[in-house]
């Protein structure tokens, strides 16, 4: 079991002769066992800020630590053990399968990878993870086209947990699902998770699959966080406009007072708005949060947030 730290991440791309800042300043933490949910609007720098934890994106700047390891200094040789606690279940559960791999190739490549010389043990390892994610040894030599889309994010999973990870960061798994399908998905992530004792970052836009899973919230806009609490306390007292906003969205949230519409629309990260990022779309905003960007203020030991006005 390991602890993720983030502090202060910030990934940036130049675009058109632009800089981009999809992450912004980005800090918390995953305590060993813990689930982590990251919740926002498509476009606010979620999945950037995940592909970043596991250099798939190479940060701009910041500290990405796990338990006191500072991923962003090791060289490609040394991070690779790193790598090896940190794995990754991505949204797309074909397109994150090469197609021309079977399965079983999928499975044991990763261990090849990472030292697991012997082939049978390889194999066997394969077998074994298949069956704990609820699909037949005869997968092996089949290849991904030839599995329904829960199937393929079954074998996603396999092949997340096949090394034996502490940490699994997990970018929209259930969002290109049927809703039946996606419930078996959180089942089976869920019993990973009590099995063997691992942490996640569960990525999501649907703030009611994250309260179902996650122990801790972080809302995310424009690249920053802008609220961060228990799923308790973040769904019975949201403080932010923009956390309120997106539970009054979720049908039968049970919040229905309508006092937080999200009108417009996502501003664009090339031109982050002055002050406040949210003040264009938000019914509390004042002259104040046109000119001064908010930073996190605790308000219990389990909450903090970015508002000038999370009192009201």
């Amino acid at each position: 079991m390991a602890t993720l730290s983030v502090s202060d991440l910030h990934t940036h791309y130049r675009q058109r002769g632009a800089t981009l800042r999809a992450v912004d300043g980005v800090s918390f933490t995953v305590e060993a066992g813990e689930t982590v949910g990251l919740v926002g609007e498509s476009g606010c720098g979620k999945s950037t800020l995940g592909k970043s934890l596991l250099r798939l994106i190479e940060p701009t700047s910041g500290r990405i630590e796990i338990d006191g390891t500072d991923m962003g200094r090791l060289l490609p040789k040394a991070l690779a053990p790193i790598r090896r606690r940190l794995q990754m279940v991505f949204q797309d559960p074909f397109g994150s399968l090469n197609p021309r791999h079977t399965v079983g190739e999928i499975l044991t490549g990763p261990l090849q990878v990472h030292g697991l010389r012997d082939r049978r043990a390889r194999q066997q390892r394969a077998i074994a993870m298949l069956d704990r994610v609820g699909l037949p040894a005869a997968s092996l030599t089949r290849y991904p086209h030839e599995f329904s889309g829960g199937q393929r994010q079954r074998l996603g999973i396999a092949r997340a947990l096949i090394l034996e990870p502490d940490i699994i960061v997990c970018d929209e798994p259930v969002s290109a699902l049927d809703l039946s399908i996606q419930a078996q998905i959180l089942n089976l992530l869920g019993a990973a998770k009590a099995e063997l004792g691992l942490s996640y970052l569960f990525i999501s836009h649907d703030l009611s699959v994250v309260r179902y899973v996650a122990d801790r919230i972080l809302v995310m806009y424009l690249g920053r966080i802008v609220e961060t609490g228990t799923h308790q306390s973040l769904w019975a007292q949201p403080r932010h406009p923009y956390t309120r906003a997106l539970i009054d969205a979720v049908p039968g949230a049970g919040q229905g007072t309508g006092r937080a519409h999200l009108g417009g629309e996502l501003p664009s990260a090339r031109q982050r708005p002055a002050g406040c990022r949210f003040h264009a779309r938000c019914p509390l905003a004042t002259e104040q949060c046109e000119r001064e960007e908010p930073t996190l203020r605790s308000f219990a030991p389990d909450s903090a947030v970015a508002c000038h006005h999370a009192e009201l």
